[in-house]
């Protein structure tokens, strides 16, 4: 495992078979971060303050890097993947709903990916999105701003996205979950003095 000073963290980590030891009991020290110990972080991904990453989610960099932005909220059950060898990028203030799968290039600001949607490869989501429960976005779609897609038949619509509003309440959601997490699971690293 190895950390960087420079406000992002880098994980170095391989898990080559079953029984190797799980990356979740690496010692390791993550600023301003809550990073549940049963969560799984493979490959080489780096992440800004305010990450909140609950029990049984999985982010792996296959081939190529993960970057990730701040507060960005991963569920239970999230898998995230990178299969390309180019690097996927995640901005600031989403949401992964639990059971969502993302193996996108891209995804924007302030979006949400509801509950067990699949977002497939070589898609991009912009920015205030909504991608809704089970949807499934097929491999190079481009989601434009502020769109919410729904239903089975990937319905879209556009709506009047407030970011001020959106990063209010999000801010609030991830203050509160680095408060609570630390009360019922066991974190990577030291605790930050949010979590005190």
């Amino acid at each position: 495992v190895s950390t960087q000073s420079t406000g992002a963290l880098s994980f170095q980590l391989l898990m080559s078979e079953p029984k190797s030891p799980s990356p979740a009991s690496a010692e390791i020290s993550i600023p301003e971060s809550v990073v549940c110990q049963d969560s799984t972080v493979t490959g080489t991904v780096t992440w800004k303050k305010g990450t909140v990453m609950h029990p049984r989610c999985k982010i792996i960099a296959e081939n190529g890097p993960i970057e990730i932005g701040e507060n960005n909220i991963f569920e239970e059950m999230v898998v995230i993947i990178n299969k390309s060898k180019d690097v996927m990028k995640i901005g600031n203030n989403n949401i992964f709903e639990v059971g969502s799968e993302v193996y996108s290039s891209k995804i924007g600001d302030n979006n949400t990916i509801e509950a067990k949607a699949f977002v497939s490869e070589g898609t991009s989501i912009g920015n205030g999105c909504v991608i809704g429960t089970a949807v499934k976005i097929p491999c190079g779609e481009q989601i434009a701003d502020h769109t919410i897609v729904y239903g089975p038949t990937n319905s879209t619509k556009k709506y009047d996205f407030f970011k001020e509003n959106h990063e209010s309440l999000h801010l609030s959601h991830v203050e509160i979950l680095m408060k609570t997490l630390p009360k019922f699971h066991k974190l990577r690293g030291s605790p930050t003095s949010a979590q005190k």
